[in-house]
């Protein structure tokens, strides 16, 4: 049941160890060869970065950020600040339930219209991330800035 030439190489490799560690090495290089092109593009397509650094210079210490149906996971990172987070929980549920703040960052609603109307305080600014989808959603009564981040993500600024 078992493939001989399998059989052959893993004794020969068991046999002469030096050879067992540089196939190890060989595999590890190929893999990485392989794979590291794939891990930037990846990563690339999920990170806020780019848009974080147009973001953060706007940012005053009293500005909330809201993310609106998902979780960007590097968001507070770059940012150096907590977000709200609208409709979604996910792997933060155990935080949530164990912060007695969690509702002033975790609102359950699932319209993007109670998000855009969060209270806020003269002077301070709402910047709302939401996805493509949600973009015909948004009213046009606000005075909202569109901020770019190259059509995978949009913010929105409201200000008071």
């Amino acid at each position: 049941s078992q493939n001989p030439k399998f059989s052959i190489i893993f004794w020969y490799l068991l046999k002469n160890r030096k050879h067992l560690l540089w196939s190890y090495i060989v595999f590890a290089m190929l893999f990485l060869a392989v794979a590291n092109p794939v891990f930037i593009i990846l990563g690339g397509e999920r990170s806020t970065q780019k848009v974080c650094r147009k973001l953060v210079p706007l940012l005053n210490p009293q500005d909330k950020i809201i993310d609106f149906d998902d979780y960007e996971q590097d968001l507070p990172f770059y940012t150096k600040r907590r977000v709200a987070i609208y409709n979604w929980v996910g792997e933060l549920e155990f935080g949530r339930d164990n912060d007695a703040n969690h509702e002033n960052w975790f609102f359950p609603s699932t319209r993007v219209q109670d998000a855009i109307n969060i209270p806020i305080e003269e002077g301070q600014k709402l910047y709302l991330i939401v996805r493509d989808e949600y973009k015909q959603n948004m009213p046009e009564n606000h005075t909202f800035e569109f901020v770019d981040k190259e059509g995978v993500q949009n913010i929105y600024v409201r200000t008071k």
